[in-house]
C-alpha cells in the first residue's frame, strides 16, 4: 500500500479543496454540517443527476472549499454515484480528503481507505458513530491504525457533537485566553487544557458570543460550530473588539482596556479612556487619532490595540 502522499502548501492564490468521503449512512452530511454552517450550494455534478453539496470553512486562516461527495461503497465504479465521488477525487489532484467511516464497521471503511491511499490522497480517517459501536462491544486502537496506515485517526459521535464539543471547548479556551487576557503562546497550551474544565456547555455558548463565533483558534485551526453559532455567519464580525479594528469615523463604547503596565492605565483613565466611554476612531494613519467628546488624542497602536469596544 502506498502511503498518502505530503502534498505542498496550496498556492497563496488559490482556494484548497477538501472532499468528504465516505459509505452511505456513515454521517458524512452531520460531519459536513459541523464544518460549513448552513450557507452551501448544492448543485448536479456535470452530465449527471447526481447532487453534490459545497460549503466553506476557513482552516489555518484560509478559506477551504468542503466537498461533500456522494457516500460511496467502492471507488473502481459500479453506480453513477460512485463514478461522479471518483472524478471529483481524479480531476483536482491537489484535492484533500476527510474520509468518514462506520465505527462499527470498520473494514467496510478502511477498503475505501486503501484506495485512496493508492490514489496519493493526503487522508484523515474519522470513525463516526463510536457510540453505537461501544455499545456492541467493538473498540478500535486508533493510534495503532493511524500508524499501520499511515494517517490522522480521529473517533467522532457527530450527531451528538461528541468529539466535536471537546475540541470547541479547548481552543475556545485558547482564543479566550489570548484575546482577553494576552497569555503568551508557550503557555497557552497548558493553561486551556485546564480553564476549559470550568466552561459549562452554557458558560461556552456565552464565551463564543462574547468572541463573536470565532471560525479559527489563534494556531488556525477551525472551531466546530456550536448551537448559539447557527443564527450568524461564519464571518459575522466580533461583538467585543479591539479599538483599533474599527474603521475611521465608526465609534465604540470601551468594554474593558488590558494594558502592559498600571501607570499606562492609570494614563489613559486620565485622558477619560475607561470603561463605558465612547470613543470616535478618526483616523488611522500615519498615528491612530482618537476623539472623546471634545477631547482629541494621537496615540500609537501597541495602545490602541489594549483598548477593546463594542461597535455603537
Amino acid at each position: 500500500m502506498n502511503s498518502p502522499s505530503k502534498a505542498p502548501g496550496p498556492n497563496p492564490g488559490t482556494i484548497e479543496r477538501i472532499a468528504l468521503v465516505g459509505n452511505p449512512n456513515v454521517g458524512k452530511s452531520v460531519v459536513f454540517g459541523w464544518l460549513t454552517g448552513q450557507y452551501v450550494t448544492v448543485s448536479n455534478y456535470p452530465g449527471t443527476t447526481v447532487e453534490v453539496t459545497q460549503g466553506n470553512c476557513k482552516i489555518g486562516g484560509r478559506r477551504r472549499v468542503i466537498v461533500d461527495t456522494p457516500g460511496i461503497n467502492n471507488l473502481i465504479p459500479m453506480s453513477e454515484d460512485e463514478r461522479v465521488t471518483r472524478d471529483i477525487l481524479l480531476e483536482d489532484g491537489d484535492i484533500k480528503v476527510i474520509q468518514v467511516g462506520d465505527a462499527k464497521n470498520l473494514r467496510r471503511g478502511v477498503m475505501i481507505t486503501l484506495q485512496l491511499a493508492e490514489m496519493e490522497k493526503s487522508v484523515v480517517l474519522v470513525l463516526n458513530m463510536a457510540d453505537e459501536a461501544q455499545e456492541r462491544g467493538i473498540s478500535s486502537d486508533h493510534e495503532r491504525l493511524s500508524r499501520v496506515l499511515g494517517i490522522p485517526v480521529l473517533s467522532t459521535v457527530a450527531t451528538r457533537r461528541k468529539g466535536f464539543d471537546d475540541l470547541r471547548r479547548h481552543r475556545l479556551a485558547e482564543r479566550l485566553l489570548s484575546e482577553v487576557f494576552e497569555l503568551e503562546e508557550s503557555y497557552m497550551e497548558s493553561s486551556a487544557c485546564q480553564f476549559e474544565h470550568i466552561l459549562s456547555p452554557k458558560v461556552l455558548d456565552s464565551v463564543c458570543t462574547f468572541l463573536g463565533h470565532p471560525p479559527i483558534c489563534p494556531h488556525g485551526k477551525p472551531i466546530p460550530r456550536g448551537p448559539c453559532c447557527a443564527r450568524f455567519k461564519k464571518e459575522m464580525e466580533p461583538l467585543v473588539r479591539p479599538l483599533a479594528d474599527l474603521k475611521p469615523g465608526e465609534e465604540g463604547r470601551v468594554v474593558f482596556i488590558t494594558p502592559k503596565s498600571r501607570s499606562r492605565l492609570e494614563r489613559l483613565s486620565a485622558l477619560g479612556l475607561i470603561p463605558g466611554s465612547v470613543v470616535k476612531l478618526a483616523q488611522k494613519h500615519p498615528s491612530f487619532v482618537l476623539e472623546i467628546g471634545d477631547t482629541t488624542l494621537a496615540l500609537d497602536e501597541e495602545i490602541v490595540r489594549e483598548i477593546y469596544v463594542k461597535k455603537v
